[in-house]
This record gives C-alpha cells, sequence and structure tokens, in this order.
C-alpha cells in the first residue's frame, strides 16, 4: 500500500469531480452530471461506476456523498459565474441516505455553508432502486428534498425488472434510462423498449435522457424514439478546468 509520503510527492490529487453534459435535442437547456472520480496510487482511478456499489453498502459511501456535495457547492459560485446557463448539475446519491433522512441533513448544511448557491441548481440522482422499496415514506422523502428548492432524477429507468408503472407514485423532475433500455436504441427493439419507456414518462411530464451512449446509431435512436437528450461515454471536466477542481 501506498505510503502518505508517496502519495503527497505523486501530485495526485486524490478526489477530482468529473462531469458529462447532458445534450438536449430541441432545446438550449443545459444540465451536467457530476461524479466523484477517486484516484489511488495502489488502484488506480476508480469512477462512480466501480466503487458505487461496494458505496452504496457502507458508511464510506455517505462519507463519499458529503465530500461530493462539498465539493460541488464550493466550486458552484464561479460555475454559476462563467456559465449561468446551466439549468443544474447532478450528484448520484444512494437511496439508504434518503430513508435515513441524512440526505436531507446534508442538503441543508450545504445550504446553510453556501447561500449563494441558488438550491435549484442542484439535482440528485436516486437510483430506481428505491421502486422496490416503500413508497410512501420514499415519496415523503423526495417532497421534503423538493422543498428545499433541489430538483430530483431518477436514474437507471427501465430495466427489464423495472416497475415503471410505480413511477407515477413519486414527484421527479427528470429520468434517466437504464443502460438495457439504451442498448435497445440502435436494434429492432428500439421502439417496443425505450420508445414505450419513453412515451410513459412523457405521459408524467417528465424529460428523459439516454445516458452514456457510445455511437451515433444509439444517438440518432433516441431521438428517433422521442427521447429529450443524451449523454455520451467520455468525460467533459475540461470546461471546469478554471475552477478548484481539488
Amino acid at each position: 500500500m501506498a505510503s502518505v509520503k508517496e502519495i503527497l510527492e505523486s501530485n495526485i490529487k486524490p478526489i477530482v469531480l468529473d462531469f458529462s453534459e447532458v445534450r438536449f435535442f430541441e432545446s438550449d437547456k443545459r444540465i451536467y452530471r457530476s461524479f466523484l472520480t477517486v484516484n489511488s496510487l495502489d488502484l488506480g482511478v476508480l469512477g462512480y461506476a466501480q466503487y458505487r456499489f461496494v458505496a452504496r453498502r457502507t458508511k464510506v459511501g455517505n462519507h463519499l456523498v458529503r465530500r461530493h456535495f462539498e465539493k460541488l457547492f464550493r466550486l458552484m459560485p464561479s460555475l454559476i459565474e462563467s456559465h449561468p446557463e446551466i439549468e443544474c448539475f447532478t450528484v448520484p446519491v444512494y437511496a439508504r441516505l434518503l430513508a435515513e433522512s441524512e440526505l436531507a441533513s446534508m442538503l441543508v448544511d450545504m445550504i446553510s455553508l453556501y447561500p449563494e448557491v441558488p438550491s435549484g441548481k442542484i439535482c440528485v440522482e436516486l437510483s430506481a432502486d428505491i421502486l422496490y422499496e416503500d413508497l410512501l415514506a420514499a415519496s415523503e422523502k423526495i417532497d421534503e428534498l423538493r422543498g428545499l428548492g433541489v430538483k430530483v432524477a431518477i436514474c437507471e429507468v427501465g430495466d427489464m425488472f423495472c416497475p415503471v408503472f410505480r413511477l407515477a407514485e413519486i414527484k421527479f423532475d427528470y429520468a434517466f434510462m437504464d443502460s438495457y433500455s439504451t442498448a435497445s436504441l440502435a436494434g429492432d427493439e428500439r421502439d417496443r423498449i425505450a420508445g414505450s419507456l419513453v412515451k410513459y414518462l412523457h405521459y408524467l411530464n417528465v424529460p428523459v435522457v439516454a445516458p452514456g451512449l457510445n455511437s451515433e446509431a444509439k444517438i440518432s435512436g433516441a431521438k428517433a424514439v422521442g427521447a429529450d437528450g443524451y449523454t455520451t461515454e467520455a468525460a467533459e471536466s475540461e470546461l471546469f478546468m478554471g475552477g478548484d477542481m481539488t
């Protein structure tokens, strides 16, 4: 295991923010998803996709989410000044934090510490895993977050087992499709899988984003089924490199 001295001398920033722009087809709206990336001399680069499944089951995940909020809120004043047109920045969080009310507590702390940051510029991303929980309790917690002024997105919507009709029981602002649905965008099942999901979410008046698209065929497919926007696989941090990324 690397020593503290080796880590300090490496000049590696241990934790940084990466961003991915949501590109809309029929709108000038701009949203950025933010992700915490951990750089380790021992383990290399750990992106959110690598550590999330372990982190969501432990208290380490709580600390990472709080650190994510701290870094983003600290950076927000400069981001808002240089890019006022960006509607909001998303932060992935774990359903356990919602159930324990710790998420609301974190946000209250951040809003108090950074009153210059409009709460509406923050959008928390909750996994569709919450659809398997007590939705009445989850809905009340989500309403509590929205009462603080923050936006709420549900991500990973539309895997083959996802109870999507339960989405009608909660209020949220954006939906991010699951990889099962986005995988269909370039194939014969596009309209049946992704298309039907988009139609249902639009029935709920929720904009739909197809994330992590890796081909022009999938991007064209997302537009064809009526998705509102998409992201690509590449992180796009260069736009924000003038800020404090530490």
